[in-house]
């Protein structure tokens, strides 16, 4: 029956009688026809995948939704989310990047087909009926699945009528059954389901781009410097592997809603204000570092009855009763704590259940510590794990060691040297003498390993007696299991208080990283209002990795003044910035301090970039067509509450064409968004858009050049603004930055030569390009002059007269006739802009704006 699940596969799917290692080397999604459906599979040990997740598209008028099933299995975790998406995919893509699948199939190539393999290079494509796609199958499946903890998740978030959702999950729990034999116990799954309507959206190349989550590996391939750090790796101070995904998830989803924003700073300000709390915090999370790994042992239906199941077994239980121990221990130090998330941590960890679950486990289990460590003592703790039964044989396991003991003392005695006994899986039980063996050898020693300080040996006898201790183990292991799995089945109705102790970690272990970044770094907690203001910001990134201390600048954007076109020379800091107000914002939003002297923040809904685009081989886009493409995705699915993020925006075609479309992009967003849009370009003329609408603002990034004169050995430094700048130029030797945003528009040129000119190599190209530069600036002034006048005229009358329209709108007074002469205006100053700039050798062009 397993192989009628699959139809014809263009890649063998990895199979039950294959070698795991196969597994985790491939990566494929699935698809139905018509209906989409994705599996990503990553290996975490040698058996069991780290995340599955099943991806189901709708058809017809429900074309957009996309339901998303994934069963995290790090977290034992069943996550469940139907949103609507963009025609790219983008949320989705996001999804996928948070969840982490890393393995995926397809049946037959679409635009989600391309969106994900576009993402994910190495795809294998698995073919799956469209009948295991049963939305009615998904839920009678759920329902006898979900613990009784999470069964209000359905009535709460309406799973009934989530058609695509369900779907998705059928077609994963049929996967895991078929393809890796994974079985689940009734009322043992948790399930978490996550809403998009809540939290901010980015798409993936945003995110990549603004470096949310690249890491040091993908630098190089996100186009960012060598070495570049993450958002997330400078927030990485968590202490488990849970409190991390969290992480993970929440830069990519960060929140909309002000009060769960007020809710994780206040618990942030709690562990800042009391230093001693937080580290007796840190200290006992690193104790819950295997508390997901111990609840999906737990959960999850292991028919075998094998030594190997059963040592796994007892070490899960001895591993759930010391989790039980340290929360009673957590939750007296929480109690030190003032914040709610504090108060309702300890209300978690008060459950009921949890004292059951003690009862239930101290009835059964050995609760004495044994003095043994090493691999011995690991066997002696599961041989005593259980508290009663089969005496005789532990009986027999004390008379053995006490066998060995008594040939280490006698050894000892007889040689006189130091020694001890150990046990190793592979040689059984030894003698290590602890300095280098020079005597005569006893003739019962069969094997002996020299090593760098001592001397192993092995004799007959104790080879005899690790024979027998290996019987004896295998023996006890296989008594004990059988007591744990009736122990289990006793204690899975309570296990819906684990999870909700998983989740309370996981939020406890965010937070306790968010204050401790906040705390070494001079972070300083955020407020919100309808506008953003940053008092001398410092980039995140650069503030933790940067081999300098960052220059702090001013960040304003309001409502009035929406738009900032920033201009500079290269390297001057235009990017950097750009990012850094990106990174700002999602920090504010995840409930993070961020680095500035003080800080307000409107919140946004969106954030959008475009900071670098690249040609796509596999579609046949050109860079230009890429970056147009990604700009109509931006103005199709901006709203008023956007951060839109432009750098270097069409500066992939000719000069004159990137120019005009720059420009009316920038037009468009000032006419028709209230969106904060924050524009980086080395086009000048842009400039001079501020001058036609209000709420655009120009800034620009300073340059200082050196120049060292032959007759005097000290450097005289001169400011851009200075006169004969071109021929001051052709001496310079040496650029500085001083990376502060200044407000204006910059009015530096040929900073790029001036760059190309500290290259010692180029010095003869880079004189030329100098007299090449200067013949075109003289000629260009020379035509240019009265058609400049000209423009000026214009423009001054357009403002007068649009000035005066304003005037006569806020009197009250014959506003529909100035409204429309205003628009008369500014368009016949768009014709004679066009004008302008295509009649380039006639400087006589005509000066009536008579309407």
């Amino acid at each position: 029956m397993k192989y009628n699940l699959f139809k014809h596969q263009q890649h063998p799917v990895p199979l039950k009688n294959k070698k795991s290692s196969s597994v985790s080397s491939v990566k494929h999604l699935t698809l139905t026809d018509n209906t989409s459906v994705s599996f990503a599979v990553g290996e975490d040990d040698l058996r069991y995948p780290v995340a599955i997740a099943a991806i189901c598209t709708g058809r017809g008028e429900a074309k957009g939704t996309v339901g998303v099933a994934c069963y995290d299995f790090s977290s034992a975790t069943l996550i469940l989310s139907e949103f609507s998406d963009f025609l790219s995919f983008s949320r989705l893509l996001c999804k996928l990047e948070t969840l982490k699948p890393n393995e995926h199939s397809l049946t037959e190539r679409t635009r989600l087909t391309e969106a994900i393999t576009n993402h994910h290079a190495d795809v294998r494509v698995v073919n799956i009926n469209r009948k295991y796609f049963s939305s009615e199958y998904g839920l009678d499946r759920l329902r006898r699945l979900v613990t009784a903890e999470y069964n209000e998740e359905f009535a709460l978030h309406r799973l009934q009528e989530k058609y695509y959702c369900t779907s998705a999950c059928a077609a994963l729990l049929r996967y895991l059954e078929y393809q890796y034999d994974i079985f689940f116990f009734e009322k043992s799954i948790r399930i978490q389901v996550q809403s998009s309507e809540k939290c901010a959206f980015f798409d993936l190349a945003s995110a990549r781009y603004l470096g949310i989550l690249v890491d040091f590996a993908q630098s190089n391939q996100c186009g960012l410097q060598p070495g570049f750090q993450s958002l997330f790796s400078i927030l990485q101070a968590t202490k488990t592997k849970m409190g991390a995904r969290t992480l993970r998830a929440n830069l990519m989803e960060p929140l909309i809603d002000l009060s769960s924003i007020y809710y994780r700073q206040d618990a942030v300000e709690n562990f800042m204000d009391d230093e001693k709390f937080m580290y007796q915090i840190q200290t006992i999370l690193i104790h819950f570092s295997d508390v997901e790994r111990t609840i999906l042992a737990c959960i999850q239906e292991n028919p075998s009855h094998t030594l190997i199941s059963a040592e796994k077994r007892l070490t899960v239980i001895n591993q759930l009763r010391h989790i039980l121990d340290i929360s009673s221990t957590l939750k007296n130090i929480l109690e030190q704590g003032s914040a709610d998330l504090m108060k309702n941590l300890c209300t978690v960890l008060t459950d009921k259940r949890f004292q059951l679950i003690l009862d239930i486990l101290d009835s059964r289990l050995n609760t004495e510590q044994t003095e043994f460590t090493g691999f011995i003592g690991t066997k002696l703790r599961r041989i005593f794990t259980i508290r009663v039964t089969y005496d005789s044989l532990r009986a027999d396991v004390i008379e053995l060691i006490g066998d060995v003991e008594a040939m280490e003392r006698d050894f000892g005695e007889r040689f006189n040297v130091p020694v001890r006994y150990s046990l190793t899986n592979t040689r059984g039980f030894t003698l290590e003498i602890g300095c280098e063996f020079k005597g005569l050898l006893p003739p019962n020693v069969i094997s002996i390993a020299k090593r760098e300080k001592s001397t192993v040996v092995t004799t007959l006898h104790l080879a005899h007696l690790s024979d027998r201790f290996e019987l004896l183990y295998h023996d006890i292991c296989l008594i004990s299991d059988k007591i744990i799995l009736d122990l289990l089945t006793e204690i899975r109705p309570y296990f819906g208080s684990l999870y909700k102790l998983v989740e309370a970690l996981s939020i406890l272990d965010m937070i306790q990283a968010f204050a401790e970044v906040s705390r070494t770094r001079d972070y300083v907690r955020p407020l919100f209002a309808d506008y953003t203001k940053i008092v001398k910001a410092r980039h995140p990134v650069i503030d933790l990795f940067g081999v300098q201390k960052p220059i702090p600048n001013d960040i304003d954007l309001f409502k009035e003044l929406n738009i900032h076109i920033v201009t500079g020379p290269n390297m001057s800091g235009k990017s950097t910035y750009l990012r850094q107000i990106a990174l700002l914002q999602v920090l504010a939003q995840i409930g993070c301090f961020v680095p500035a002297e003080q800080a307000k923040f409107r919140i946004v809904t969106e954030i959008f970039s475009k900071i670098r685009q690249h040609d796509n081989l596999f579609s046949g886009q050109s860079t230009f067509s890429s970056e147009m493409n990604h700009i109509a995705f931006i103005l199709r699915c901006m709203t008023p509450n956007s951060l839109v993020i432009l750098d270097e925006v069409c500066s992939s075609t000719s000069a004159n064409e990137g120019l005009a479309l720059a420009t009316s992009i920038i037009e468009y967003l000032a006419k028709t968004s209230q969106a904060f849009v924050i524009f980086a370009t080395h086009f000048q003329q842009l400039t001079s858009i501020s001058h036609a609408y209000k709420n655009i603002s120009n800034y620009h990034f300073d340059v200082v050049y050196n120049e060292t004169n032959e007759h005097d050995s000290s450097t005289v430094r001169f400011h851009r603004k200075q006169t004969n700048l071109v021929e001051k130029l052709r001496e310079q030797n040496a650029i500085i930055y001083d990376y502060q945003l200044k407000p204006g528009a910059c009015k530096e040129v040929h900073y790029g030569i001036a760059l190309a000119s500290q290259i010692e190599d180029l010095h003869d190209v880079v004189e030329m390009a100098k007299m090449i530069a200067q013949f075109i600036i003289e000629k260009q002034n020379s035509i240019s002059d009265s058609r400049l006048s000209v423009l000026n005229l214009l423009m001054k009358r357009v403002i007068i007269m649009k000035a005066y329209c304003d005037l006569i709108y806020d009197a009250k007074e014959n506003q529909y006739q100035f409204i429309e002469q205003q628009k008369i205006y500014l368009e016949l100053f768009q014709q004679k802009m066009k004008q302008y700039w295509s009649e380039s050798s006639d400087s006589s062009l005509a000066l009536s704006i008579s309407p």
